[in-house]
């Protein structure tokens, strides 16, 4: 009757509003289920059975919870809140969000409506309404909690202390801190205690209240990569993975973070991959984040050096600092110095050529660089001293001030070669084959010589130990290093206004020709020392109407037309001196203000370099790249990392380690994260056409074989590990992570795929060659 009156009218609620509403739909259950005939038969089997697994293992049944629905079964037992039956299902969700605490609820209330249902209607056929749990109750993970299976939140938060680790502490090569006879784990800003069992293999996290509170599980690459068991790292962001690399990345600020990631290319799929597979990352990534945090710490002392006291600065390497200054235009040339031990042993020596007729030695290394200043004043002739200080003043703290102040401008203007001398020292290496791989490619860093041996064969690194020779096919890949390392270093020239490395000087050049809106109107040579000097590089074009030059000398760069002009100020840095060579309407065709400035011309080169990097060989005039390598976003296998799309990444992000089972697409990519989205597709399609029986079956059949593959997955690794753990101290140990690291991205399809001489995919290679392994272990895994 549409004309009822319903006499409907406002009444004041008599409790909260939540338990108003509970109160209202238990009501509704009560009288619903009496007339309610048919069962459902599109219950979602996996949340269903996973609370229900949670309840019964908290003294509950099917006919417990059907008691809170249902009125027949109400009358045996007492109904109980929903936040009671909650508390039996979840564990501490009291601390969940408003929003995390609502879908809780309704899941309980559903599953326990749901089952009532059944139970009441027994073997009727029909159907109501299937269940649909969010996507947060798919997301969480089955917890032991004092003996009692509950699900929780994939989160340890609730395992974090409040203690503070003394400033001066290091962490060792695993990314732990010891302190107070405990083991430290820092993770996402937060400070969590950890230990490991008997053998050091397994790591778990520690409640810091409750001993017997769950233990979750840790995995670690060896090189400060932390994750717990219910993380995924699929669904981590570029930041996110890389501040997970090391305690180091995790303070670095988003803006150096980002400068490591142009500087060379990396990509957050190689990230991605790192995490997934527990990896180390490359070579050149680490030497990059090395070196970002080292130009932060330079640049620290600086900052220190230019104060207008005489307090003491500290630094890691005295003998970088005292190079550059020897070198300064303010050294007195004929004067060679000493760096000596306090038992007066030579450290290092500057200077100390043929042409040295007078020298001066310093007490180190200290670190503590005011003091050997002051120590190389008093050692120095007045005049000398005043020339360096640049002060006549005989008060010496006077004349130190103006010292510390003169060498922390001379290092801001040459930041790179202070940066390559203390990287240099920070790397060096004891190991015998990082030596001769150094010898003869003397620009790679140790991290760099470490990871190249770590491609050479046994019979490889045997002969660099008795032939002190480097195997042509490794040198072929030093020298892909030098290449890649180059571009890198010229790259970071980009982010200095002011910048020695003759390589950014020519990219910044040569890139000019990619900027968008470059027409050729210009063509620029830069010359060595003099408009007489050496070609060192040029941007030739045949449309050009004009044409300038840039005579390069040690300090500055100087723009000339071709009769010789001066255009500009003689003292000034490359950038600068490179805008200035550029006419007014080339400068508004590749969309510079007039009135620009280096910065933006900087960063405007900057963007073209690492954006086209495939250009930068070409234009530093590097041997070419073989085909089919992709720098620098490779592992030293040669894949390229883990591609993503961004609605899968967000899934990932959103479910955590229950993101399989929400989408037969996420459990593909779980298993086989190198698949791109096509060949998920494809994957899941030959699943669909293995199946045989009822179309309604279908989603039910897919999902079982997922999880099969799982399941198949987990026994091939626990295998592996088993395996590999058999030779804790014999030689057969790296061979045998070597192999079971092959075995098991064959199985998960990462390996190099074979093809006939038509190009067809034949299979994925499982290379086991030259490895002393030892009887395989029984593998059940299945390979095809």
């Amino acid at each position: 009757n549409l004309d009822a009156d319903l006499v409907v009218q406002a009444q004041p609620f008599s409790k909260p509003p939540f338990e108003r509403l509970y109160d209202h739909l238990l009501a509704k259950t009560y009288d619903d289920s009496k007339a309610i005939a048919v069962p459902s038969a599109q219950v979602d089997r996996q949340a269903h059975d996973a609370l229900i697994e949670s309840l019964e293992n908290n003294g509950m049944n099917l006919l417990n919870v059907a008691g809170f629905f249902v009125p027949v079964l109400g009358e045996v037992m007492s109904v109980v809140a929903l936040y009671q039956l909650a508390s039996e299902a979840f564990v501490a969700y009291e601390d969940w969000k408003h929003d995390e605490v609502e879908d809780a609820m309704q899941h309980v209330y559903d599953i326990g409506e749901n089952v009532a249902q059944m139970l009441v209607v027994g073997g009727v056929v029909g159907a109501v309404s299937g269940l649909q749990p969010s996507m947060f109750i798919e997301s969480l993970v089955q917890r032991r909690v004092d003996g009692a299976v509950r699900l929780g939140k994939p989160s340890i938060d609730a395992y974090a202390h409040t203690v503070s680790l003394p400033d001066n502490l290091s962490s060792n090569a695993l990314g732990l801190y010891e302190h107070d006879g405990k083991t430290w784990l820092p993770l996402d800003g937060k400070l969590y205690r950890v230990e490991s069992d008997a053998d050091g293999t397994q790591w778990r996290v520690r409640h810091p209240v409750n001993e017997r509170s769950y233990a979750p599980r840790l995995k670690h690459n060896g090189a400060g990569a932390w994750r717990h068991e219910w993380e995924n790292p699929m669904g981590w962001d570029e930041v996110t993975a890389f501040k997970r690399l090391n305690p180091t990345c995790h303070a670095l600020p988003e803006e150096d973070i980002q400068k490591v990631l142009r500087i060379t290319g990396t990509h957050e799929a190689l990230l991605r991959q790192v995490h997934v597979e527990n990896l180390q990352p490359p070579a050149l990534l680490k030497d990059a984040i090395q070196r970002v945090e080292t130009e932060r710490q330079l640049g620290a002392c600086i900052d220190a050096l230019q104060a207008a006291d005489v307090s003491e600065v500290h630094v890691s390497h005295l003998e970088p600092w005292l190079k550059l200054l020897v070198s300064s235009p303010r050294w007195h040339e004929p004067r060679g110095l000493l760096l000596i031990d306090a038992q007066g042993a030579l450290l290092e020596a500057w200077n100390a050529g043929s042409q040295m007729t007078l020298s001066s030695h310093v007490t180190g290394p200290t670190g503590q660089l005011t003091e050997v200043l002051g120590q190389l004043l008093e050692n120095l002739p007045a005049d000398e001293a005043a020339r360096l200080s640049g002060s006549d003043s005989a008060d010496r703290a006077v004349q130190l001030r103006g010292l510390k102040r003169y060498l922390a401008d001379y290092a801001q203007t040459h930041v790179g070669r202070l940066l390559d001398d203390v990287q240099a020292l920070k790397g060096r290496s004891d190991d015998p084959h990082v030596q001769l791989i150094q010898r003869d490619f003397e620009s790679l860093p140790s991290s760099v010589a470490l990871e190249l041996i770590g491609m050479a064969s046994d019979a490889d690194k045997a002969r660099m130990t008795t032939e002190k020779r480097i195997p042509l096919g490794l040198a072929e890949h030093a020298r892909e290093y030098q290449q890649q390392l180059r571009i890198n270093r010229a790259n970071e020239g980009f982010y200095r206004a002011v910048t020695d490395n003759p390589d950014t000087r020519a990219a910044g050049l040569g890139m000019l020709q990619y900027v968008p809106g470059w027409r050729g109107d210009v063509s620029i040579d830069l010359l060595k020392d003099s408009l007489e000097g050496d070609e060192i590089a040029s941007l030739d074009s045949d449309q050009a109407s004009s044409h300038r030059l840039l005579v390069n000398t040690e300090q500055v760069v100087q723009c000339f037309e071709p009769s010789g002009e001066s255009l500009g100020e003689v003292d000034q840095q490359f950038f600068r001196a490179l805008l200035l060579a550029l006419p007014e309407q080339v400068r508004l065709d590749i969309q510079l203000p007039a009135d620009a400035d280096e910065l933006q011309l900087r960063s405007l080169l900057r963007n073209t370099a690492v954006e086209r990097r495939e250009r930068m060989a070409a234009v530093l005039q590097l041997q070419l790249i073989k085909p089919g390598i992709k720098w620098p976003q490779r592992l030293p296998h040669g894949r390229i990392g883990y591609p993503l799309s961004g609605r899968l990444r967000r899934f990932f992000r959103r479910l955590g380690i229950g993101a399989s089972r929400y989408s037969p697409e996420l459990a593909v990519k779980s298993l086989y994260p190198d698949f791109s989205d096509a060949e998920v597709s494809g994957f899941l399609n030959a699943l669909r056409a293995e199946h045989t029986g009822l179309a309604r079956e279908l989603s039910t059949f897919v999902r079982q074989r997922l999880s099969s593959l799982a399941d198949e997955l987990r026994t091939l690794q626990v295998t592996l590990d088993t395996w590999v753990a058999e030779t804790p101290f014999s030689s057969m140990r790296r061979p045998r992570e070597v192999a079971a690291t092959r075995i098991h991205d064959c199985w998960k399809r990462l390996s190099v795929q074979c093809r006939n001489f038509q190009g067809d995919f034949l299979g994925y290679a499982l290379d086991l060659d030259n490895l002393r392994i030892g009887e395989l272990p029984d593998i059940t895994a299945n390979f095809d």
